[in-house]
């Protein structure tokens, strides 16, 4: 029997067929269902909004952060230490430099000496000239500069006539200049006597002439052209001063030989100079400093927020610990991502207002040192470091955003990774030095923003951010690509970092196997390796690659290319597991795979060479590799020694077998399986991929390997052995070996 039927409504649906019926009839059914769906979109697109604003700033995460802030805030002794006394040091410190700087210029002191053995007058004047400053630049100046006395304190060295004290000398140089080179224990044995004698004679440079009787400034007759030495003690610091000095003065000296003998031929010395070049520079001097001083602004902002976020990130994690309050901090009902992120904004925000502060003072300061400065025309230095402009300026703290980010997620992991205070300390002072180093990168004046250097972290955006401060236009590709990859880098350390809050071991510390006894008991511990376990083999991988490459240099080829994969790749994964006492077949999937598996690993062999082949196409296509060629011909130079050696079996065995069997038990053994116990089996594929392709060291094949890395992964997963991915990587190596041998692929 049909329940009694309630108020009509469009989504009210819980009617019998006969009252539903009339329903429909009455209202079309293109309203109702119209209705229906505008109701449920709605419906669904609140549910987004909110679960993905409660996935990463729920209450929890904002009672988190409020409270952490308080409690950084009443820590007046920190806050003090931490933003108002680096304010009031940078004045200081700049006065202080700036007062040493002028007591060094008025402390007197011994002036380099120059030596000169069997110089004629005329050298001699110029050399004193150069010394004084009053060197001509050009023919008119001549005369007027021989009236410009200075002070003798203004000479920037001395001249010392030798005379013929120096025979010895000249003949050492003499035979270090000899067309026929001596042999290298000769010649180090009579640089070591020349050095010794210019060190007893406490003399920088000696200029000597070793023909006295050489026809200076010549009769016309003369075609034999006279010889000048110049021996330098490279090792003294005053060679720096006197060296573009004595080299102008030569110059100098040589222009009045040749202007004598042109006299003596009857021609008129301005042959010399068919064509005079002015330079004129058309950016102003504010703009010149700006793209100069443009390069150590990003860095000044990593430096500053790295330093900012170790303070906080070590008290709201370690010191909790230390303090006893963060087991009822992990008793709280809530989720421990929230508690992570609550505590990283705590730090990103610490971070950014120190950062804000230490450059206010450093512009305040500046300024300040600017005005009393000597005034510099109407375009100044600072005028030009103050010519980047706010908007410039605040493009720079905006884009270092994600940066600043990473940087915290990585203090706040490893200050929740260490066991106290004084541990984390330990461990942020390595993240200083490596932060600092990617940051060098935009230092050097040759970078420049590419897709390959966007995707490293904190490199990236630094080269960016210099490119935009420095041109007109902004690179915002290269920005965004940089941003995204500093967002998943602080994305993988967030969640790994949730992820070990969940940990026994990160709860209560004291139980696990620590401190030097580790070493001793280290077969006693946990069933299977972690994330910061597998990340330390991979970096003692790259150690002695990096450390071990240079002792193969001059061995067979064939060594070159087992020795690695044995001794630098295969030994470090196997001590690995030998030390932990880790299964190899249970941890690490070293077992035979069911016949099934081995035929589809060998049906993915054409389609991972077909990939990697489109991949390098389109590479090519895109970027330009042209430079990069350069990177891969150590490898080139090996295939050529295996082939010319052994064969194509020796270059199979090698550059197939070898690789595929050794960079598998590395890449997806212990890096798949430790990245997968801390971070999940989609970050483990990720990560362990991109670490396979930066094991190759070769800009070149940085995308196919990735790629193929994620396939290789993805299939050790699926099978759940080793030995598939074995013989995908073996056979993808050995195919292309063998149509690169064959002339199948074109070299281009």
């Amino acid at each position: 029997m049909c329940r009694p039927r309630p108020k009509p409504s469009p989504t009210n649906w819980c009617y019998c067929g006969q009252a539903r019926s009339r329903m429909l009839v009455r209202s079309p059914i293109w309203a109702v269902a119209r209705t229906w769906l505008s109701k449920s979109q709605a419906t669904w697109l609140q549910h987004s909004r909110r679960s993905a604003m409660h996935r990463w700033l729920s209450p929890q995460t904002l009672a988190i952060f409020r409270k952490d802030g308080r409690e950084l805030l009443r820590d007046r002794r920190a806050i003090f230490v931490n933003l108002v006394l680096p304010m009031l040091l940078y004045p200081v410190l700049l006065l202080f430099a700036l007062q040493v700087t002028q007591l060094t210029q008025l402390q007197p002191r011994d002036k380099p000496r120059v030596g000169v053995v069997s110089a004629p007058t005329g050298l001699h004047e110029r050399l004193h000239q150069a010394a004084a400053g009053r060197l001509p630049r050009d023919v008119d100046a001549a005369v007027r500069s021989l009236d410009l006395a200075k002070p003798a304190t203004a000479v920037a060295f001395e001249v010392v006539d030798l005379g013929t004290d120096s025979t010895q000398l000249g003949q050492w140089a003499q035979q270090l200049a000899a067309s026929v080179t001596p042999s290298a224990k000769v010649a180090e044995s009579l640089k070591v006597a020349a050095v010794t004698s210019l060190r007893a004679r406490n003399l920088v440079q000696a200029l000597i002439l070793p023909d006295p009787n050489c026809p200076l400034p010549a009769p016309t007759t003369a075609t034999s052209a006279c010889k000048l030495l110049l021996l330098q003690d490279g090792a003294n610091s005053d060679l720096m001063e006197t060296d573009g000095l004595v080299d102008r003065a030569v110059q100098r000296w040589r222009r009045d030989v040749i202007e004598d003998r042109l006299r003596g031929h009857r021609i008129d010395v301005a042959v010399l100079n068919p064509l005079t070049a002015h330079t004129i520079g058309v950016a102003t001097t504010a703009e010149a400093v700006r793209t100069h001083a443009a390069p150590m602004l990003p860095f000044i902002v990593l430096v500053l927020a790295v330093a900012a976020a170790m303070a906080p990130a070590i008290d709201l994690l370690a010191g909790e610990r230390d303090r006893g309050t963060l087991e009822t901090l992990l008793a709280m009902p809530v989720r421990r991502r929230d508690i992570v992120i609550g505590k990283l904004l705590v730090v990103i925000a610490a971070a950014t207002v120190a950062v804000v502060l230490n450059l206010l003072s450093l512009g305040l300061t500046a300024a300040l040192l600017a005005n009393q400065l000597t005034a510099l025309g109407g375009d100044s230095v600072m005028q030009g470091i103050f010519a980047v402009g706010l908007p410039a300026l605040a493009l720079a703290l905006v884009m270092l955003l994600p940066v600043i980010a990473l940087v915290s997620a990585a203090a706040v992991a490893l200050s929740a990774y260490a066991q106290s205070a004084k541990e984390a300390q330990n461990y942020l002072t390595p993240l200083m030095l490596v932060v600092t180093f990617a940051g060098m990168v935009a230092v050097i004046p040759s970078a420049r923003p590419s897709l390959a250097l966007d995707l490293i972290p904190v490199s990236g955006t630094l080269l960016a951010l210099r490119e935009a401060l420095q041109s007109a236009q902004v690179p915002w590709l290269h920005l965004a690509v940089a941003t995204v990859a500093n967002a998943v880098a602080a994305l993988v350390l967030v969640g790994w970092c949730s992820k070990m809050f969940d940990k026994e071991h990160f709860r209560y510390p004291r139980l696990v196997r620590a401190g030097w006894g580790r070493w001793a008991k280290w077969r006693r511990g946990q069933a299977s390796p972690d994330g910061p376990e597998a990340l330390l083999v991979f970096a003692v991988v790259v150690l002695l690659m990096t450390l071990g490459g240079g002792f193969l240099l001059d061995a067979p080829a064939w060594l070159q290319a087992t020795l690695p994969m044995l001794l630098f790749i295969a030994a470090p994964a196997l001590g690995h597991a030998w030390l932990g006492a880790y299964s190899l077949s249970r941890d690490f999937g070293l077992r035979l795979p069911t016949l099934r598996w081995l035929v589809v690993a060998l049906a993915l062999v054409p389609l991972a060479v077909a990939v990697s082949l489109s991949l390098g196409w389109l590479q090519q296509q895109v970027v330009d590799v042209q430079s990069l060629r350069q990177a891969g011909e150590a490898v080139d130079k090996i295939v050529g020694a295996l082939d010319a050696t052994g064969g194509l079996p020796l270059q199979l065995l090698c550059l197939a077998v070898l690789p595929g069997i050794c960079e598998e038990l590395l890449c997806r053994g212990t890096l798949l399986t430790g990245i997968g116990r801390s971070l999940g089996r989609g970050w483990a594929v990720l990560l362990s991929a991109l670490l396979f392709a930066l094991l190759h060291q070769s800009p070149l094949r940085l995308v196919p390997q990735a790629v193929l890395g994620v396939g290789l992964a993805l299939l050790t997963l699926r099978s759940g052995s080793l030995v598939p991915p074995m013989v995908v990587h073996a056979g993808h190596n050995a195919l292309l070996i063998v149509a690169q041998t064959q002339s199948w692929i074109p070299d281009e």
